[in-house]
Protein backbone atom coordinates (compact mmCIF):
# COMPACT_ATOMS: atom_id res chain seq x y z
CA UNK A 1 0.00 0.00 0.00
CA UNK A 2 1.01 3.83 -1.23
CA UNK A 3 -0.06 6.81 0.51
CA UNK A 4 0.48 10.28 -0.96
CA UNK A 5 2.40 12.55 1.07
CA UNK A 6 -0.96 14.18 2.81
CA UNK A 7 -1.60 10.43 3.76
CA UNK A 8 1.78 10.71 5.14
CA UNK A 9 1.73 14.17 7.04
CA UNK A 10 -1.71 13.01 8.22
CA UNK A 11 -0.32 10.01 9.83
CA UNK A 12 2.26 11.67 11.66
CA UNK A 13 -0.01 14.37 12.90
CA UNK A 14 -2.35 11.52 14.49
CA UNK A 15 1.09 10.07 16.04
CA UNK A 16 2.26 12.68 17.67
CA UNK A 17 -0.57 15.19 18.34
CA UNK A 18 -2.60 14.05 21.51
CA UNK A 19 0.36 12.47 23.30
CA UNK A 20 1.63 14.17 26.58
CA UNK A 21 -1.18 16.86 25.91
CA UNK A 22 -3.30 16.66 28.39
CA UNK A 23 -1.43 15.85 31.43
CA UNK A 24 2.35 16.73 29.88
CA UNK A 25 2.00 20.06 31.52
CA UNK A 26 1.60 18.26 34.95
CA UNK A 27 4.62 17.03 34.27
CA UNK A 28 7.05 19.39 32.70
CA UNK A 29 5.45 21.89 36.07
CA UNK A 30 6.75 19.24 38.70
CA UNK A 31 10.20 18.82 37.02
CA UNK A 32 10.82 22.49 35.36
CA UNK A 33 7.67 24.83 37.82
CA UNK A 34 7.06 27.34 35.26
CA UNK A 35 10.25 26.75 32.68
CA UNK A 36 8.24 23.74 31.82
CA UNK A 37 7.33 24.61 28.46
CA UNK A 38 11.46 25.86 27.31
CA UNK A 39 11.84 22.46 28.36
CA UNK A 40 9.20 21.06 26.22
CA UNK A 41 10.59 23.40 23.62
CA UNK A 42 14.07 21.94 23.54
CA UNK A 43 12.93 18.70 23.82
CA UNK A 44 11.01 19.37 20.87
CA UNK A 45 14.18 20.49 19.07
CA UNK A 46 16.00 17.17 20.46
CA UNK A 47 13.79 15.42 18.16
CA UNK A 48 14.53 17.46 15.07
CA UNK A 49 18.10 15.84 14.12
CA UNK A 50 15.86 12.31 14.84
CA UNK A 51 13.52 13.19 12.37
CA UNK A 52 16.14 13.82 9.57
CA UNK A 53 17.76 10.45 10.24
CA UNK A 54 14.39 8.25 10.40
CA UNK A 55 13.69 9.90 6.73
CA UNK A 56 17.65 8.90 5.30
CA UNK A 57 17.01 5.89 6.56
CA UNK A 58 13.53 5.27 5.15
CA UNK A 59 15.51 6.75 1.83
CA UNK A 60 18.18 4.41 1.84
CA UNK A 61 15.63 1.83 2.20
CA UNK A 62 12.19 2.21 0.45
CA UNK A 63 9.69 0.64 1.11
CA UNK A 64 11.17 -1.17 4.06
CA UNK A 65 10.16 -0.98 7.77
CA UNK A 66 12.24 -0.97 10.44
CA UNK A 67 11.98 -4.53 11.34
CA UNK A 68 13.60 -4.92 7.55
CA UNK A 69 16.45 -3.16 6.80
CA UNK A 70 17.30 -3.90 10.69
CA UNK A 71 18.15 -7.27 9.67
CA UNK A 72 20.08 -5.48 6.73
CA UNK A 73 22.54 -3.59 8.73
CA UNK A 74 22.41 -5.47 12.01
CA UNK A 75 22.63 -9.11 11.02
CA UNK A 76 19.58 -11.08 11.65
CA UNK A 77 20.60 -12.73 15.39
CA UNK A 78 21.46 -8.70 16.39
CA UNK A 79 18.32 -7.19 14.67
CA UNK A 80 16.04 -9.82 16.29
CA UNK A 81 17.09 -9.16 19.65
CA UNK A 82 16.85 -5.06 19.23
CA UNK A 83 13.63 -5.75 17.25
CA UNK A 84 12.10 -7.64 19.95
CA UNK A 85 12.99 -5.01 22.87
CA UNK A 86 11.32 -2.44 20.42
CA UNK A 87 7.90 -4.83 19.99
CA UNK A 88 8.11 -4.94 23.82
CA UNK A 89 8.93 -1.21 24.67
CA UNK A 90 5.48 -1.02 21.74
CA UNK A 91 3.61 -3.06 23.72
CA UNK A 92 4.30 -1.02 26.89
CA UNK A 93 3.71 2.21 25.02
CA UNK A 94 0.31 0.67 23.66
CA UNK A 95 -0.93 -0.51 27.42
CA UNK A 96 -0.11 3.40 28.63
CA UNK A 97 -1.64 5.49 26.07
CA UNK A 98 -4.89 2.92 26.24
CA UNK A 99 -4.86 3.50 30.09
CA UNK A 100 -4.87 7.20 29.53
CA UNK A 101 -7.64 6.79 27.15
CA UNK A 102 -9.58 4.49 29.41
CA UNK A 103 -8.79 7.37 32.58
CA UNK A 104 -10.03 10.25 30.30
CA UNK A 105 -13.36 8.53 29.54
CA UNK A 106 -13.77 7.25 33.16
CA UNK A 107 -12.79 10.51 35.00
CA UNK A 108 -15.31 12.90 32.61
CA UNK A 109 -17.50 10.39 30.67
CA UNK A 110 -18.34 7.33 32.50
CA UNK A 111 -17.54 7.78 36.33
CA UNK A 112 -19.57 4.42 37.12
CA UNK A 113 -18.20 2.19 34.42
CA UNK A 114 -14.85 -0.14 35.56
CA UNK A 115 -11.99 0.28 34.33
CA UNK A 116 -12.17 -3.50 32.53
CA UNK A 117 -15.50 -2.45 30.73
CA UNK A 118 -14.72 1.07 29.71
CA UNK A 119 -10.86 -0.61 28.30
CA UNK A 120 -12.54 -3.63 26.25
CA UNK A 121 -15.47 -1.23 24.24
CA UNK A 122 -12.26 0.88 23.60
CA UNK A 123 -10.06 -1.99 22.59
CA UNK A 124 -12.52 -3.38 20.30
CA UNK A 125 -13.58 -0.18 18.48
CA UNK A 126 -9.73 -0.22 17.59
CA UNK A 127 -9.55 -3.97 16.36
CA UNK A 128 -12.63 -3.56 14.65
CA UNK A 129 -10.85 -0.18 12.65
CA UNK A 130 -7.38 -1.88 12.58
CA UNK A 131 -9.03 -4.85 10.89
CA UNK A 132 -10.86 -2.23 8.01
CA UNK A 133 -7.11 -2.47 6.64
CA UNK A 134 -4.35 0.23 6.42
CA UNK A 135 -5.73 2.06 3.94
CA UNK A 136 -9.51 2.82 5.61
CA UNK A 137 -7.23 3.80 8.21
CA UNK A 138 -5.13 6.82 6.68
CA UNK A 139 -8.30 8.01 4.85
CA UNK A 140 -9.88 8.44 8.13
CA UNK A 141 -6.99 10.29 9.34
CA UNK A 142 -6.84 12.67 6.28
CA UNK A 143 -10.52 13.06 6.53
CA UNK A 144 -10.25 14.40 10.68
CA UNK A 145 -7.39 16.33 9.88
CA UNK A 146 -8.43 19.71 8.99
CA UNK A 147 -11.81 19.38 11.52
CA UNK A 148 -9.09 18.47 14.41
CA UNK A 149 -6.25 21.33 13.45
CA UNK A 150 -9.32 23.79 13.11
CA UNK A 151 -11.04 22.68 16.04
CA UNK A 152 -7.71 22.99 18.03
CA UNK A 153 -6.43 26.10 16.88
CA UNK A 154 -9.87 27.97 17.90
CA UNK A 155 -9.75 26.22 21.31
CA UNK A 156 -6.15 27.21 22.11
CA UNK A 157 -6.67 30.91 20.44
CA UNK A 158 -10.02 31.14 23.00
CA UNK A 159 -7.79 29.91 26.11
CA UNK A 160 -5.23 32.41 25.46
CA UNK A 161 -7.59 35.07 26.57
CA UNK A 162 -6.72 33.94 30.15
CA UNK A 163 -3.09 34.04 30.00
CA UNK A 164 -1.48 35.92 32.53
CA UNK A 165 2.46 36.19 31.31
CA UNK A 166 3.56 37.47 34.45
CA UNK A 167 3.13 33.66 35.68
CA UNK A 168 6.26 32.70 33.31
CA UNK A 169 8.44 35.49 34.30
CA UNK A 170 11.18 35.96 35.05
CA UNK A 171 12.81 33.87 32.12
CA UNK A 172 16.38 33.28 33.21
CA UNK A 173 18.51 31.81 34.95
CA UNK A 174 16.91 28.70 33.88
CA UNK A 175 17.79 26.47 36.79
CA UNK A 176 20.14 23.10 36.03
CA UNK A 177 17.39 20.74 37.46
CA UNK A 178 15.30 21.96 34.31
CA UNK A 179 17.78 21.09 31.85
CA UNK A 180 18.40 18.27 33.08
CA UNK A 181 14.88 17.39 32.66
CA UNK A 182 14.90 18.12 28.43
CA UNK A 183 16.18 14.52 27.32
CA UNK A 184 13.61 12.64 29.43
CA UNK A 185 10.20 15.28 30.59
CA UNK A 186 11.12 17.59 27.86
CA UNK A 187 11.74 14.88 25.00
CA UNK A 188 8.54 12.45 26.64
CA UNK A 189 5.62 14.32 24.34
CA UNK A 190 7.71 13.54 21.18
CA UNK A 191 8.49 9.67 21.81
CA UNK A 192 5.81 8.78 19.43
CA UNK A 193 8.44 9.85 16.67
CA UNK A 194 9.45 6.12 16.74
CA UNK A 195 6.44 5.22 14.74
CA UNK A 196 7.47 7.04 11.63
CA UNK A 197 10.16 4.42 11.00
CA UNK A 198 7.89 2.23 9.79
CA UNK A 199 5.26 4.84 8.25
CA UNK A 200 7.63 6.21 5.91
CA UNK A 201 7.68 2.65 4.41
CA UNK A 202 4.47 3.47 2.84
CA UNK A 203 5.16 6.13 0.45
CA UNK A 204 7.19 5.25 -2.73
CA UNK A 205 10.09 8.29 -2.46
CA UNK A 206 10.44 9.42 1.07
CA UNK A 207 13.21 12.14 0.27
CA UNK A 208 10.44 13.90 -1.64
CA UNK A 209 8.35 14.13 2.05
CA UNK A 210 10.91 16.00 4.13
CA UNK A 211 9.38 19.08 3.97
CA UNK A 212 6.49 18.03 4.82
CA UNK A 213 7.09 15.71 7.95
CA UNK A 214 9.40 18.26 9.21
CA UNK A 215 6.98 20.59 8.88
CA UNK A 216 4.14 18.51 10.35
CA UNK A 217 6.34 17.92 13.58
CA UNK A 218 7.31 21.14 13.60
CA UNK A 219 3.53 22.36 13.92
CA UNK A 220 2.56 20.17 16.21
CA UNK A 221 5.61 20.78 18.29
CA UNK A 222 4.49 24.38 18.57
CA UNK A 223 1.10 24.01 19.28
CA UNK A 224 1.98 21.52 22.25
CA UNK A 225 4.40 24.23 23.53
CA UNK A 226 2.22 27.13 22.89
CA UNK A 227 -0.87 24.90 25.25
CA UNK A 228 2.04 24.19 27.81
CA UNK A 229 2.98 27.86 28.15
CA UNK A 230 -0.55 28.87 28.37
CA UNK A 231 -1.79 26.37 30.97
CA UNK A 232 1.52 27.51 33.28
CA UNK A 233 0.27 30.99 32.84
CA UNK A 234 -3.20 30.48 33.57
CA UNK A 235 -2.65 28.93 36.63
CA UNK A 236 0.69 28.93 37.68
CA UNK A 237 3.00 26.07 37.84
CA UNK A 238 2.17 25.04 41.20
CA UNK A 239 -1.41 24.26 40.09
CA UNK A 240 -0.26 23.13 37.03
CA UNK A 241 2.00 20.59 38.93
CA UNK A 242 -1.22 19.27 41.43
CA UNK A 243 -3.91 18.99 38.40
CA UNK A 244 -4.09 15.75 36.87
CA UNK A 245 -5.17 17.22 33.30
CA UNK A 246 -4.09 20.85 33.45
CA UNK A 247 -5.06 21.33 29.83
CA UNK A 248 -8.06 20.28 29.90
CA UNK A 249 -8.95 22.46 33.38
CA UNK A 250 -7.41 25.25 31.28
CA UNK A 251 -10.41 25.32 29.18
CA UNK A 252 -13.03 24.29 31.59
CA UNK A 253 -12.60 27.81 32.86
CA UNK A 254 -12.46 29.45 29.66
CA UNK A 255 -15.67 31.91 29.63
CA UNK A 256 -16.99 31.72 25.69
CA UNK A 257 -17.77 34.86 23.82
CA UNK A 258 -21.49 35.07 23.23
CA UNK A 259 -22.41 32.66 25.86
CA UNK A 260 -22.64 30.02 23.15
CA UNK A 261 -20.88 27.22 25.76
CA UNK A 262 -20.53 27.73 29.41
CA UNK A 263 -17.33 26.00 29.01
CA UNK A 264 -14.95 25.05 26.20
CA UNK A 265 -14.16 21.66 28.45
CA UNK A 266 -16.63 19.77 26.69
CA UNK A 267 -15.78 20.00 23.13
CA UNK A 268 -12.08 20.26 23.96
CA UNK A 269 -12.90 16.43 25.25
CA UNK A 270 -14.67 15.75 22.40
CA UNK A 271 -12.07 16.40 20.23
CA UNK A 272 -9.41 14.67 22.19
CA UNK A 273 -11.52 11.59 22.80
CA UNK A 274 -11.57 11.82 19.28
CA UNK A 275 -8.35 11.80 18.54
CA UNK A 276 -7.41 9.45 20.67
CA UNK A 277 -9.47 6.70 18.78
CA UNK A 278 -7.43 7.25 15.02
CA UNK A 279 -4.10 7.80 16.89
CA UNK A 280 -4.60 4.43 18.99
CA UNK A 281 -5.47 2.84 15.98
CA UNK A 282 -2.29 3.97 14.42
CA UNK A 283 -0.05 3.27 16.82
CA UNK A 284 -1.36 -0.71 16.58
CA UNK A 285 -1.17 -0.94 13.05
CA UNK A 286 2.45 0.24 13.64
CA UNK A 287 3.20 -2.65 15.76
CA UNK A 288 0.98 -5.16 14.22
CA UNK A 289 3.22 -4.40 10.77
CA UNK A 290 6.25 -5.26 12.94
CA UNK A 291 5.31 -8.33 14.49
CA UNK A 292 5.04 -11.25 11.59
CA UNK A 293 8.42 -10.01 9.99
CA UNK A 294 9.93 -10.11 13.79
CA UNK A 295 8.30 -13.99 14.05
CA UNK A 296 9.20 -14.84 10.59
CA UNK A 297 5.76 -15.69 9.46
CA UNK A 298 3.52 -14.56 6.16
CA UNK A 299 1.19 -11.82 5.68
CA UNK A 300 -1.90 -14.72 6.13
CA UNK A 301 -0.50 -14.24 10.05
CA UNK A 302 -1.63 -10.71 10.75
CA UNK A 303 -5.34 -11.11 11.56
CA UNK A 304 -4.57 -13.77 14.02
CA UNK A 305 -1.90 -11.27 15.66
CA UNK A 306 -3.86 -7.97 15.74
CA UNK A 307 -6.21 -9.80 18.81
CA UNK A 308 -3.17 -11.13 20.30
CA UNK A 309 -1.78 -7.74 20.53
CA UNK A 310 -4.98 -6.31 21.15
CA UNK A 311 -5.18 -8.26 24.29
CA UNK A 312 -1.46 -8.10 25.40
CA UNK A 313 -2.03 -4.22 25.46
CA UNK A 314 -5.24 -4.54 27.20
CA UNK A 315 -3.29 -6.50 30.03
CA UNK A 316 -0.96 -3.86 30.50
CA UNK A 317 -3.30 -0.94 30.46
CA UNK A 318 -5.22 -3.11 33.57
CA UNK A 319 -1.85 -3.92 35.27
CA UNK A 320 -1.44 -0.77 37.30
CA UNK A 321 -3.79 -0.64 40.49
CA UNK A 322 -2.45 2.48 42.05
CA UNK A 323 -0.82 5.27 41.92
CA UNK A 324 2.80 4.19 42.00
CA UNK A 325 2.27 1.21 39.74
CA UNK A 326 1.14 3.66 37.23
CA UNK A 327 4.20 5.58 37.57
CA UNK A 328 6.44 2.86 36.97
CA UNK A 329 4.41 2.32 33.74
CA UNK A 330 5.03 5.39 32.90
CA UNK A 331 8.91 5.75 33.69
CA UNK A 332 9.12 2.30 31.90
CA UNK A 333 7.81 4.39 28.47
CA UNK A 334 9.83 7.05 28.99
CA UNK A 335 13.26 5.93 29.47
CA UNK A 336 12.09 3.07 26.60
CA UNK A 337 11.44 5.73 24.68
CA UNK A 338 15.38 6.96 24.85
CA UNK A 339 16.05 3.63 22.91
CA UNK A 340 13.09 3.09 20.45
CA UNK A 341 12.88 6.69 19.37
CA UNK A 342 16.67 8.15 19.65
CA UNK A 343 19.27 4.99 20.54
CA UNK A 344 17.85 2.66 17.92
CA UNK A 345 17.27 4.69 15.13
CA UNK A 346 21.04 6.76 15.73
CA UNK A 347 22.25 3.13 15.73
CA UNK A 348 20.83 2.16 12.38
CA UNK A 349 21.47 5.21 10.80
CA UNK A 350 25.21 4.95 12.16
CA UNK A 351 25.64 1.37 10.39
CA UNK A 352 24.47 2.16 6.90
CA UNK A 353 26.24 5.46 6.78
CA UNK A 354 29.16 3.63 7.41
CA UNK A 355 29.02 0.08 5.50
CA UNK A 356 27.30 2.30 2.88
CA UNK A 357 23.89 0.50 3.19
CA UNK A 358 20.61 1.08 1.19
CA UNK A 359 20.77 3.58 -1.77
CA UNK A 360 23.24 6.31 -1.84
CA UNK A 361 21.71 9.74 -0.65
CA UNK A 362 22.93 11.56 -4.13
CA UNK A 363 20.63 8.98 -6.05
Amino acid sequence: MWVSGRGLAALFFFTLYQFGLLDGPMWLARAAGRFGWLVEAMGALMGVPLVLIMLDLAARFPGQTVYQYARTVLGRPVAFVANGLVLVYGLLFLGYFLRQFVDVVQTYLLPRTPLWAITGLVTLGIVLVVSLGPLALNRLAQMLLIPVVLASVVMLLIALRNVDVIMLLPLWPVPAAALAAVPTVGFFPFVPIKHLVVQLAVVRKPRDHVRSVLGTYAAVALFKVTATAATLAIFGDRAVALMAWPALEALRVVQVPLALLEELGLPGLVVYQVVLFVSSAVYFVSDYIGLPVWLGLGPRAMPWLLPLLAAAAAGVCLWPQDQVQMDVLRRLVMYGGLYAAVAYPVILWLGARWRRLGVPAAS
